[in-house]
């Protein structure tokens, strides 16, 4: 009998996975299925375009890793306080932050993201 293994967590653990940060739309898209139509504020057709394509790769799950060598945590190893925002940028410069799932560069919000690779999830 073969031990199970948990892929995503080899992933992680091996830096085998890519952390971005997401526009307010694809949040919105990623924790509550919410998804901007087309023509809907700044929601283009390349913005569809582009997330289905990510989506189609990638398993994206909200938050970073706060330990370990891979971490992109503020603070490295220390449990958040309860409103801790360290997922979070208030604000962001879009042409230096591109959204990770849709490549909206338009300034705002962002939330961290860790993305893996579906094929490496099989």
């Amino acid at each position: 009998m073969s031990a199970i293994t948990n892929k995503y967590a080899e992933a992680l653990e091996s830096g085998n996975f890519h952390a971005g940060s997401v526009c307010v739309d694809c949040l919105m898209g990623l924790a509550n299925g919410d998804w901007p139509t087309v023509g809907e504020g700044d929601w283009t057709q390349q913005s569809e375009d582009n997330a289905n394509a990510t989506l189609t790769e990638y398993d994206v799950t909200l938050g970073h890793l706060h330990n370990g060598p891979w971490s992109t945590c503020s603070h490295v190893g220390e449990e958040c306080d309860v409103d801790c925002d360290c997922e979070r940028t208030d604000f962001a410069y879009g042409n230096f932050n591109p959204c990770a799932v849709c490549g909206s560069r338009l300034s705002g919000s962002r939330e961290d993201v860790t993305m893996v690779r579906k094929a490496l999830l099989r």
